[in-house]
């Protein structure tokens, strides 16, 4: 048996060196992904723009808006998408 030969090909080296099977992968996402859903449901988030207050609610969804606008037509500009009005 040749030495990068470990007789499983379905085990998958992690970054960490250890050998996990892809079973416990999903296992593992599962876990991470229903802990963060719990803790999401658990305690609510009051509003992504209420961090600074009631004052600056309209200006931040207006950067927000102003923000995809930005990146769409970054986007557009970068694979030569032109329109013609």
């Amino acid at each position: 048996m040749r030495s990068e030969d470990n007789g499983s090909s379905h085990r998958k080296f992690t970054s960490t060196g250890g050998l996990r099977t892809p079973r416990t992968q999903w296992i593992t996402f599962v876990l991470i992904l229903t802990g963060y859903w719990t803790a999401w449901a658990r305690y609510p988030v009051a509003g992504p723009f209420a961090e600074l207050g009631a004052a600056f609610v309209p200006l931040l969804k207006s950067m927000g808006v102003l923000l995809a606008y930005w990146l769409i037509l970054l986007w557009m500009y970068q694979r030569r998408i032109f329109l013609k009005l």
